[in-house]
């Protein structure tokens, strides 16, 4: 993640290296682990590779052993879509200018794959309304069945935690 001063946003800067040859639980991991994220403003995008990589888990496969076909190109897929990350500028000033009134908004959602939780700042002054998001938490559901409540609880934790 880099800063640029005169617009005052952020950038996310991948170095995506070339795909290995050979494709293994081990570096499908070693490349997720890379994704540097300190805000939660990538976690759309980074819940799907620990979703994978959850997936590639129950395989039950080696660390060093070659991947079946479809997770190899599920991986490449996602790695083709990571590129289009380059593009994407998020504001750093959350607040607009002579804010009259701030107010905190959070959300929290769950399916049978993944749980999360958002916090807004919504800012206020004579002449415009302004929402920004603060920050973004995700988790992959466990690998033990909860039923859909008790994972919307737990991303309601998540939410207040924010």
């Amino acid at each position: 993640m880099s800063w640029r001063p005169r617009e005052d946003t952020f950038l996310y800067q991948l170095n995506l290296q070339e795909v290995p040859v050979t494709i293994t639980k081990r570096t499908v991991l070693s490349f997720i682990s890379k994704l540097y994220d300190p805000l939660g403003l990538l976690q759309p995008i980074i819940i799907k590779a620990k979703m994978m990589i959850q997936k590639i888990w129950l395989l039950k496969i080696d660390w060093d052993q070659n991947l079946p076909r479809q997770e190899i190109e599920n991986f490449q897929r996602y790695l083709a879509e990571l590129h289009q990350l380059k593009d994407l500028k998020i504001p750093r000033c959350i607040l607009l200018k002579d804010s009259v009134a701030v107010h905190l908004i959070g959300f929290a959602d769950a399916s049978a794959q993944a749980y999360g939780a958002c916090l807004y700042a919504k800012s206020e002054n004579a002449n415009e309304t302004q929402i920004r998001l603060l920050c973004r938490k995700t988790r992959v559901a466990p690998l033990k069945t909860l039923s859909i409540p008790r994972l919307e609880l737990l991303a309601l934790r998540h939410c207040c935690r924010n």
